[in-house]
């Protein structure tokens, strides 16, 4: 699961790109602090972003290698969706798993394509792995944080390392320099070891 391009270690996570041999492991953390909107109200507070639903699933296909299409993966998204009454003319972004493995980045594409159908060709996609390495436990908290920050920015940060595209990861990875754009609803992934698949759903707050 882990690169070897020890001779180039600050190219070796690349999400999605045909080169991809690995994950790199990676150090960081974040907190999420979640309020009720009416509390929020109350006390006069600036609404960054309003975490619209959560999906969940466990598709227990391998220990280290997720469902081949991505069944679990979608799952998870979809009911991220539906629980925050939403669709996917909702979504804008995507703040992908991508870990840099050749199964995982290719099963994430199918589940987003299956989840999202045509909308997908839309909805810009990134990996924070791509910068920061792999948090394992760490990474979902930090996409939360980072699909805030995306809503409040209106800006897509991009893929390092992004050079060959993937026929198997036809998706619309921002790379190069961030992307000012549109961004109401965005979907963080994080998906385990064993098949454990989470997915947000956070978008931009109404009264902002």
């Amino acid at each position: 699961a882990l690169s070897t391009r020890n001779d180039e270690p600050s190219r070796a996570s690349r999400p999605f790109d045909a080169d991809r041999d690995g994950f790199v492991m990676g150090e960081g953390a974040a907190a999420v602090i979640i309020e009720r909107e009416a509390h929020a109200l109350a006390r006069g507070a600036t609404i960054l972003a309003e975490m619209a639903g959560f999906g969940y699933s466990a598709d227990a296909y391998r220990l280290t290698a997720p469902e081949p299409e991505g069944v679990g993966m979608a799952l998870s998204m979809a009911r991220a969706i539906e629980d925050g009454g939403m669709t996917p003319e909702n979504i804008d972004y995507i703040n992908a798993h991508g870990t840099s493995t050749a199964a995982n980045d290719k099963a994430e594409t199918k589940a987003l394509r299956d989840v999202l159908g045509a909308r997908l060709e839309e909805v810009a996609v990134s990996g924070t792995k791509s910068v920061i390495g792999h948090l394992i436990h760490g990474a979902g908290a930090v996409g939360a944080v980072v699909a805030t920050k995306t809503v409040m920015e209106q800006s897509v940060h991009p893929t390092a390392n992004y050079e060959t595209p993937d026929p198997d990861c036809a998706l619309n990875i921002v790379a190069g320099a961030p992307v000012s754009r549109s961004i109401d609803g965005v979907l963080v992934n994080a998906f385990g070891f064993g098949g454990q698949n989470a997915t947000l759903a956070v978008r931009r707050y109404a009264g902002t």
